[in-house]
């Protein structure tokens, strides 16, 4: 199997797992060779699975996934624009990717038996994290285990957990925050210096929505903490944007990472 057919299946197997970032995307593609040659493979990887149907391209807004419209010529032109405004390197940010209907079959075709793992009982019914809407999950799901090295001068430690405490308030509504209260588990963009990076925040105490306009702790889980996790580890303050609208701010409750269990 030639490397973009291996990028290929790494990509759908991510998507039966859970949404598939723009970092995945860089790194199946080039593997850290950000050269012309590289950035080729990308090209080719992102205009395979988007000719083919096999992914879908969209930003992750109030109404959960929220899918680009337009043409695959159109999704590829736009991908690249992204990835030059990111200079090639995302680190958390930009666009996401999903795993089409017609993608779903492939996936499962090349997902090795010893990576089926079914789901538990309890988790037969979704909850989207963004707007809490009840959704059938794609069951069993093929777990693959996937690495990527830490940046170049990295001083993300060994231990690093990318978990940490914080209390946060989500902005309300009349204050230009969210329209409608978001759901333990939701999907955000921290700021971590010049850059933002993916996260989920989830309730400390158990909560299924977190209000609006009241202060709340949470645990803040770094989606990227090869890229972006040394500045999270230093952070004190946390803001919390979806798109371009902040949306919760607040602070971190440790004086370092956080070590307990999720």
């Amino acid at each position: 199997m030639g490397s973009d057919d291996a990028a290929i299946r790494a990509l759908l197997w991510a998507g039966l797992d859970d949404w598939i970032s723009l970092d995945e995307v860089t790194w199946e593609g080039a593997h850290g060779d950000l050269s012309a040659a590289g950035r080729a493979a990308v090209r080719r990887l992102l205009d395979h699975v988007y000719r083919e149907g096999l992914l879908v391209p969209g930003d992750l807004g109030e109404s959960g996934f929220e899918d680009w419209t337009g043409s695959a010529t159109r999704w590829l032109e736009r991908s690249l624009k992204e990835l030059d405004r990111f200079n090639w390197k995302p680190m958390g940010a930009g666009f996401w990717l999903r795993l089409s209907d017609e993608g779903e079959a492939p996936a499962r075709e090349g997902c090795p038996a010893d990576a089926i793992s079914p789901r538990p009982a309890q988790a037969d019914v979704r909850s989207d994290p963004r707007t809490g809407t009840a959704s059938t999950p794609r069951s069993p799901e093929c777990r693959v285990t996937r690495s990527t090295p830490a940046s170049e001068g990295s001083s993300v430690r060994s231990d690093f957990t990318e978990v940490r405490p914080a209390r946060i308030r989500y902005r309300t509504t009349e204050e230009g925050g969210r329209l409608s209260a978001p759901v333990s588990g939701v999907r955000s963009q921290i700021a971590l210096g010049q850059f933002q990076s993916s996260c989920v925040i989830e309730s400390s105490a158990g909560l299924d929505v977190l209000p609006l306009g009241e202060e709340v702790e949470v645990r803040i889980r770094l989606l990227s903490p090869e890229h972006t996790g040394a500045t999270f580890i230093g952070a004190t303050s946390v803001k919390l944007f979806e798109g371009n609208k902040l949306v919760a701010t607040g602070s971190f409750l440790d004086g370092e990472q956080d070590t307990g269990a999720p």
